[in-house]
């Protein structure tokens, strides 16, 4: 039985209830309450949004005239991640240069020091007052160090530790806390949250969970989708088991093979977690791993305790079988280098001859440097122009601003096939009309061609667009919510309010990857820092908002819809049992087979998003879902002779009626509403009464069709509790639950019907 969760309120997220200022177009390096503004927040509020974001970036962006003219001040749009940290170094450089004892910074606005733009701003106007005043921040002995602004959430009230404990380990771990983590709870409050979500995250659920999350990104389950798939993308030269031999198999042996060959990305990604490595060895790592299925069909030469066992994952290095012909040694290790030199990963992604793996480069762009090169790509581009240029992707200014990021990190990829996405080719050479290999401003040294992925994965990590985007990954699977973007027009009303949420955000995002670097890049730093926020607590307002708090707070709080494999675990976890077809331990879940898509999940390969907002598809199956879940638990559960075992009906017996025992009744409801809901409610609260009226109609309407034999006391056959659900073995016939002559099972369908249909369990 589980225990009933949402007792003491405790207060919740203790340091956020500071505010920061907003400030005005003045030098001052203050607020207009007087409050001291960092360094940083003086440059974000003050310069950027009002000076350079309006002035400035016209020519000093990627592709603007100063930037092609080699200026020194380079200023990222928002597009780019991490820009504001990017242009305050940028501006910081400009203004601690002095000229005859001047800044920089404030010459050339003004059109001296033959500033490329002329003259753009006056002296005097709240522009250069702005301007002043940064530079006179950065000469400030005083800078507000340890005053870094915070969000303003006072208005917010929170989900109290129980609540979010519920809330984190059904995501984590798709199971309700238990006793004794309730207790502890009861015993520290808030403090005892981070030890037992620590000790939740050693649990081989979320491992699993990890790897469903990282499908999210990289859509490798793609290869589940039919038995043999994942092994017949392989190149069967190089990998010769994932041949002839291969088709000789039994079923059962290819499932397995395929299984792990399929599964090797997301096993890395989840080995690591779980060993508590750093989480850049994703790409750094010199190693991948494989079980005795997958090890084999790599030519690996490892030994296993039980070459029979599919969970022993051991690191060892892929070995691809050389071409003697072509006068390839017979075997070639791997360069290995992370989920970048994955065979599964690279089909995933593949390339062509013309593509070059600029595709690919994309992805590594998107995945692990938070940038979405398609929207810095997004430009006004004249066609004719290209006709103009031998080479247009280096020499026409309108292409090269983005194939100067892309086509470096595409040539890392270099020793890979342009047709056969995963055969290793290491006489391969890098085209010479492309940029060559690199990683930003830095050219990779032919020497180091043998191991470019390696080369570029140790440059990447070693990016803070790496932390950024472990951040925005985990958030955006905790929260269901894409991270903000800035808000691109500082004239358009609103502005403001939209910018102060970007802000808060962003400061979160920060404060999460600092402490994700101070761990040694450990992971579950991340996932921590998302649920302790009040992003993943935040739960009401405490009274009325203005439409322009209701801007600010747009971003935060509970409400996601679960995905469909959530949803099946919570099913599961709330009532005992999965909703799903099949009998015993091979039952199989709904919501991971036969209703996925439908209820907005994905494939992973013709659909790869999942759906966010609920259609009518979905509340059908939603409907349908709570129906057959009732029918398929409430008299199994009632069968238990000892409460304490039941999962639903620990207070009550199936001769309780609301004439006999009312109280047992409500305090079943109570119980009820605390372990599909996650309420805490009294037992006069207004919703148990509602519930109870819901139990005691149902029960008057179902006698009186008794009575007048329009239904029969018979359970409907799907609904008996003939068998135990979990070994399918018949049960005795005393212990059978086949008749319902109270109508009582049925009334009880009822209620956990409207309970599970509630949209409190369906979302979190």
């Amino acid at each position: 039985m589980k225990a009933l969760i949402g007792a003491a309120s405790v207060a919740a997220m203790a340091g956020f209830g500071c505010s920061s200022d907003s400030g005005d177009g003045g030098g001052s390096g203050t607020g207009t309450n007087g409050q001291c503004l960092t360094e940083r927040d003086y440059f974000a509020k003050k310069v950027w949004a009002p000076v350079m974001a309006k002035v400035c970036i016209k020519c000093h962006s990627p592709d603007g005239v100063a930037t092609e003219e080699n200026a020194k001040l380079l200023l990222l749009p928002p597009s780019y991640p991490g820009f504001m940290d990017a242009n305050l170094d940028s501006a910081r450089l400009i203004a601690k240069t002095e000229f005859e004892g001047k800044s920089e910074l404030l010459r050339k606005p003004l059109g001296e020091m033959d500033h490329g733009g002329g003259k753009v701003i006056e002296e005097g106007s709240a522009e250069y007052k702005a301007l002043q005043g940064f530079v006179e921040k950065l000469a400030a002995a005083d800078n507000c160090t340890g005053a870094a602004s915070v969000a303003d959430f006072g208005d917010v009230t929170f989900l109290d530790p129980l609540e979010t404990l519920r809330k984190a380990s059904l995501q984590l771990v798709g199971r309700l806390p238990t006793p004794a983590e309730v207790q502890a709870l009861l015993d520290q409050g808030d403090a005892g949250l981070e030890p037992l979500l620590d000790k939740m995250m050693t649990e081989d659920a979320f491992f699993d969970r990890v790897k469903e999350m990282y499908n999210d990104q990289f859509l490798t389950d793609r290869y589940l989708g039919y038995n043999g798939y994942a092994v017949d993308i392989l190149n069967d030269t190089q990998y010769p088991n994932s041949g002839d031999s291969y088709d000789n198999l039994s079923d059962d042996e290819k499932k397995k093979i395929n299984l792990a060959v399929a599964r090797e990305p997301l096993q890395l990604v989840a080995y690591i977690v779980k060993n508590d490595r750093p989480f850049t060895e994703i790409l750094t790592a010199p190693y991948t791993v494989m079980n005795p299925y997958s090890a084999k069909i790599f030519n690996a030469k490892l030994q296993f305790d039980d070459p029979t066992n599919e969970n022993e994952w051991k690191e060892g290095q892929i070995i691809a079988m050389g071409d003697t012909s072509k006068g390839e040694p017979a075997e070639m290790p791997l360069p290995t280098s992370g989920l970048l030199t994955s065979p599964v990963w690279l089909n995933r992604f593949p390339t062509t001859p013309t593509n070059v793996n600029r595709h690919r480069a994309r992805m590594v762009f998107k995945f692990f440097l938070a940038t979405d090169i398609l929207k810095i790509a997004e430009r006004p581009i004249d066609p004719t122009q290209a006709t103009n240029y031998a080479n247009p992707t280096r020499e026409d200014n309108s292409c090269n601003v983005c194939h100067r990021m892309i086509d470096p990190i595409a040539g890392a990829f270099q020793k890979f096939d342009d047709n056969d996405q995963e055969k290793y080719e290491p006489n391969n050479s890098w085209h010479p009309e492309m940029f060559p290999p690199g990683f930003g401003k830095e050219v990779m040294q032919t020497n180091d061609y043998d191991n470019a992925l390696g080369w570029l994965a140790q440059r990447i990590v070693q990016d803070p667009r790496f932390t950024l985007s472990v951040v925005y990954t985990a958030f955006t699977e905790l929260t269901g919510q894409e991270p903000l973007a800035y808000p691109p027009d500082s004239d358009a009303p609103g502005f403001e309010h939209d910018l102060a949420a970007w802000e808060a955000q962003d400061a979160l995002f920060r404060k999460i990857g600092d402490a994700f670097v101070a761990s040694n890049f450990n992971l579950k730093t991340v996932f921590k820092g998302v649920i302790l926020s009040p992003y993943f607590r935040a739960k009401n307002a405490t009274g009325e908002v203005s439409p322009e708090r209701a801007l600010e707070l747009s971003a935060v709080g509970t409400g996601r819809l679960s995905i469909p494999e959530v949803l099946g675990r919570k099913i599961t976890a709330v009532t005992g049992l999965p909703w799903g077809k099949g009998s015993g331990y091979y039952k199989t879940d709904y919501l991971s087979s036969d209703y996925r898509i439908l209820y907005g999940g994905m494939d992973s390969d013709d659909v790869t998003q999942r759906l966010t907002v609920p259609n009518g598809i979905m509340a059908n199956v939603a409907w349908r879902m709570a129906d057959e879940v009732a029918c398929q638990t409430t008299a199994w559960d009632l069968s238990i002779d000892k409460p304490s075992d039941r999962y639903l009906f620990p207070y009550v017996n199936v001769e309780d009626t609301p004439d006999s025992n009312p109280d047992a009744i409500k305090k079943n409801i109570q119980y009820l509403h605390a372990q599909i809901l996650g309420e805490a409610l009294d037992l006069g609260d207004p919703e148990v009464s509602r519930t109870y009226q819901l139990f005691e109609e149902t029960w008057k309407e179902g006698q009186a069709k008794i009575a007048s034999t329009e239904v029969s006391e018979n359970l409907v056959y799907a609904c008996r509790a003939r068998k135990n659900p979990y070994t399918d073995q018949d049960l005795a016939d005393g212990d059978k639950l086949e008749k319902d002559p109270d109508y009582t099972v049925r009334a009880w369908m009822a209620v956990v019907t409207y309970l599970l249909s509630d949209y409190k369990f369906l979302y979190e």
